[in-house]
């Protein structure tokens, strides 16, 4: 019997945990996670996640739902097909639509409350990259960037926007044995960070590669939501 009941109460709490809603709208590129607590009437901060290469927008949400409902921030993963950009011109053209998109959820003030001084930009690999360099290219634009193993500033030519670094918020989380971003590139973007006046946070998860593991998209999150 107490197994049963064991049973019923972890079904009822991830009920709970999940009590939001899935907007999925591929059609117009992105598909987001608004916690139950989102209304017109309080304000949330909003966090837009980039997906690694080859991985699903809904992957990388779905990295991110869990801890965004814990701490009342809707989140907006982007679909994208990093193939596609070649030039300056299409990269740029993603991030203007990034923009669209988090102006979708602000200027609905029928549904939501968005803050406009609490929006952060997190991603995986790639979208971690990518992440940081859309952070130093529109400084000011998000409050903090969280990169999840991608600290490396000379793919997706991030390095030349490192002087727009100063006063901007960055978390980097970084696994010791990652093969594909080597930990010596986590310390090299963190020491030009800081260098050129960027307040950084990291955490290095000794026991993994480039996978990090989900409590690390917890203390992202977490990071996140003691920026104010």
């Amino acid at each position: 019997m107490k197994y049963i009941v064991t049973i019923v109460l972890s079904l009822l709490l991830v009920n709970n945990i999940f009590a939001g809603v899935v907007i999925d709208k591929k059609e117009a590129g992105y598909i987001a996670y608004v916690p139950k607590g989102a209304n017109k009437n309080t304000q949330i901060p909003l966090l837009v996640v980039l997906p690694g290469l080859f991985m699903s927008a809904k992957a990388e949400l779905d990295s991110w739902k869990f801890y965004s409902e814990k701490n009342d921030f809707l989140a907006i993963g982007i679909y994208v097909d990093y193939t596609e950009l070649h030039t300056w011109v299409e990269v740029e053209e993603f991030y203007q639509r990034i923009i669209s998109t988090i102006n979708v959820f602000y200027n609905d003030k029928e549904n939501y409350s968005i803050d406009r001084t609490r929006i952060y930009i997190a991603g995986t690999s790639t979208g971690g990259m990518l992440s940081m360099k859309f952070s130093l290219m529109h400084p000011g634009r998000f409050k903090g960037a969280a990169v999840v193993s991608g600290s490396n500033l000379n793919l997706w030519s991030v390095n030349p926007y490192v002087r727009n670094a100063k006063g901007l918020n960055f978390y980097l989380l970084q696994g010791r044995k990652d093969k594909i971003v080597p930990i010596n590139d986590f310390f090299v973007t963190k020491d030009a960070l800081e260098k050129n006046g960027a307040n950084v946070n990291t955490f290095i998860n000794e026991e993994v590669g480039h996978n990090m593991q989900t409590r690390d998209y917890e203390r992202a999150v977490k990071w996140m939501a003691e920026l104010k």
